[in-house]
């Protein structure tokens, strides 16, 4: 295509938030929203579609935030405009913007995918639609399911922004081997949740359910007035489910294909290795609020899921680095987590953020392992929260990772959770990355 009317995109990874925003105009309207899915052999498909309506007399943008897995790569990308496609293309990001807002001048349907910032979480599309216009987005990704604990999980963000009159979700899976176990959790709105803490309760209304032996599908369906029931926005959160397959044969299974096989094997029955974990707590100013509230909550949920052979520390952090035990960690018996309990429910939010000193005071920690109430091995690990950027310290993000990596020197895996949007995902996924731990937005 040539012109204005190329879609001009800039490629962004992951991220399903769907708003729409404009001038005090006659409102876009959503009219279909449908995320389908295809579980085949522990490989999922996803493609998310949403219509968008144009009543006005001008032009309007229309915002398409999509959140995806982490480990899931967009396959493909398309709008459709009154019956006519228009497939992305990649150009460079000046290149792209520059074309998106020409278009955008002269009226014409256009659109652009970046990211947002330091946001790596979100994939994001912003489109300009015709006066009348009804523009279709559709975006497919695909993602290999990893299992952990005991499940495979298939999660698809729901977030239209409001009601919407035909909204549906459709999970198709088809093991060969068989589909062991099913489970549809509730409506997930964050990911500061344990399993324990998401993994009972009763499926969103509108859910059905349907299986076979080797086969199993999953409709979620709701009402204009179930979805008012969430709240003004409607549905807000994660669709999830967990499954398991029968493998009877001890060695796994493999597939074949296109000259490619896959082995997946998961042995049952071994030991839970006894965890010596640092939690590392941002409490500056930045979370004052719901934040704080929602990580003590979410603390204290954790707490809760400590085994009695595990050992685990608090460390608090603003401009102020404070730790709970100085002698060490201790063992998660009644007496130490009632203790640490009261100390999560006494935690206040003041101050700047020094990331550089909570982690050479986190590696110091985790060096110091269990005071005298030694185990034998336990698995030193770190947990670091934190929803904004050094403030205070060093705050050169780069260096914090240089000396994070010097201190930690391989003595424990530091994984890493951003809390809310204005995190320095950047910086916290390197730090998860150069100490063999995981990144993840909560």
């Amino acid at each position: 295509m040539a012109g204005a009317a190329r879609l001009a995109v800039a490629l962004a990874t992951c991220g399903l938030v769907l708003g729409l925003r404009g001038e005090e105009r006659v409102e876009l309207e959503i009219t279909d929203f449908h995320v389908k899915t295809s579980v085949r052999s522990r490989y999922a498909v996803t493609q998310t579609r949403s219509v968008v309506r144009n009543p006005d007399t001008r032009p309007r943008e229309a915002i398409f935030d999509v959140d995806i897995p982490s480990t899931a790569f967009i396959s493909n990308f398309t709008l459709t405009v009154n019956g006519k496609i228009y497939p992305a293309t990649v150009q460079s990001k000046d290149k792209a913007r520059e074309k998106y807002n020409t278009a955008r001048r002269q009226g014409q349907t256009t659109g652009h995918v970046g990211t947002r910032g330091r946001d790596l979480g979100r994939f994001r599309v912003s489109v300009t639609v015709r006066a009348g216009a009804v523009a279709e987005f559709a975006l497919t990704h695909e993602e290999l399911l990893r299992r952990r604990g005991g499940l495979y999980e298939v999660r698809a963000s729901l977030r239209p922004g409001r009601p919407v009159r035909n909204l549906t979700l459709e999970v198709a899976i088809a093991e060969r081997g068989g589909v062991e176990s099913l489970h549809v959790r509730p409506l997930r709105t964050s990911d500061l949740l344990t399993s324990r803490h998401d993994g009972t309760g009763q499926a969103p209304a509108g859910t059905t359910v349907e299986r076979t032996p080797t086969c199993a599908r999953v409709t979620f369906a709701p009402t204009a007035d179930l979805q008012a029931a969430f709240g003004p926005r409607g549905v807000t959160g994660d669709f999830v489910l967990v499954y398991d397959v029968k493998m009877d044969d001890v060695i796994g299974d493999v597939l074949t294909g296109g000259g490619h096989f896959v082995h997946y094997f998961a042995p049952r029955g071994l030991p839970v290795v006894p965890k010596n974990i640092v939690f590392v707590i941002d409490v500056s100013s930045s979370m004052f609020g719901t934040k704080l509230a929602q990580t003590q909550d979410a603390m204290k949920t954790i707490l809760d899921d400590l085994r009695p052979d595990d050992f685990f520390n608090l460390i608090t952090f603003s401009d102020v680095v404070e730790v709970w035990k100085p002698n060490g960690s201790v063992q998660a018996n009644a007496r130490h987590l009632q203790s640490a309990r009261a100390y999560v429910d006494n935690m206040e939010a003041a101050g700047w953020t020094d990331m550089d000193a909570a982690l050479q005071t986190a590696s110091e920690t985790v060096k110091t392992g269990v005071g005298s109430e030694l185990p034998p091995l336990p698995l030193p690990l770190i947990v670091f929260l934190t929803d904004g950027e050094p403030t205070s310290g060093e705050t050169d993000g780069a260096k914090v990772a240089r000396h994070a990596q010097r201190s930690l020197a391989g003595a424990a895996p530091l994984y890493c959770l951003a809390f809310g949007d204005d995190a320095d995902a950047r910086l916290l996924l390197r730090l998860a990355l150069d100490n063999s731990g995981t990144f993840r937005r909560v």
